[in-house]
């Protein structure tokens, strides 16, 4: 008899349409105000509240284990994020992921 290997449930399904449309529509507004004020450091930080914003919608529709960790680093994690900068990210893990989460990872 051989051992089965677990059941791998697969990843949930994310709309990343609507998470990318939020984030267009979001740096549009941004922009704007931007245009208007000419505050770079709003923008800056407006474009930081944005991207938090949609890191954290996906981290809890991905349903994320409670010992993972989400970290912010590089420009972003200093809070100055440019609007056509990388999103720099860290994920931490307690330990070696299971198939499944390793997957939404």
């Amino acid at each position: 008899m051989t051992a089965l290997a677990p059941a791998v449930r697969p990843a949930p399904r994310v709309d990343l349409a609507a998470l990318k449309g939020n984030l267009a529509a979001g740096r549009a507004a941004l922009r704007e105000r931007f245009e208007a004020s000419g505050d770079p450091a709003a923008l800056l930080r407006g474009h930081c509240r944005l991207v938090d914003g949609v890191l954290r919608d996906l981290w809890t529709r991905l349903d994320m284990p409670a010992g993972f960790a989400l970290l912010a680093v590089g420009g972003y994690g200093r809070g100055e994020l440019f609007p056509h900068s990388d999103v720099d990210i860290l994920v931490l893990l307690p330990g070696d992921p299971s198939p499944g989460d390793a997957a939404k990872v």
